[in-house]
């Protein structure tokens, strides 16, 4: 009787050892769910420093490496600060968003409207955007799109 119980334990031990390898490794950043999250939390930063006119948070979001045509990592930022200083205020809401990772790669598909109020006068812009982003040590950044 006490080696059916110690193989009896052990073989326990070997199924929960698995289970719950199985569950971290499908709640870690480099599943599809918790790549998914990973990026909404990138894309969520985006908005709030769009809304509070941060170029710091902002360009935690954009990697060094963005090249979209002519847009680099430095123009980006140019260009934004330039935004922040303009506007007196901004709302950004991002929705209809659907995400496609792919290994340490991804492109979100999204829908946005930017509210702005620059000289006194409110308008607003909607749009359809389409951002790639990478997974590199420092988590997922933007690469090209915006």
């Amino acid at each position: 009787m006490p080696g059916f119980r110690a193989r009896r334990f052990t073989v326990i031990t070997i199924v929960l050892v698995t289970v719950s390898l199985f569950l971290c490794l499908n709640c870690s950043p480099r599943s599809r769910g918790g790549a998914e999250r990973a990026i909404a939390e990138v894309l969520a930063l985006r908005e709030q420093a769009m809304e509070g006119k941060d170029i710091e948070r902002y360009m935690r979001c954009i990697s060094e490496a963005y090249q979209d045509g002519n847009e680099t990592h430095a123009t980006i930022r140019e260009r934004m600060q330039q935004n922040f200083m303009a506007f007196e205020s901004i709302d950004f809401s991002q929705f209809n968003r659907t995400i496609y990772p792919e290994g340490d790669t991804a492109t979100v598909v999204q829908e946005y409207e930017l509210g702005f109020v620059i000289e006194g006068r409110r308008d607003y812009v909607r749009g359809k955007e389409r951002i790639l982003l990478t997974r590199g040590p420092d988590g997922w950044k933007i690469v090209e799109g915006i």
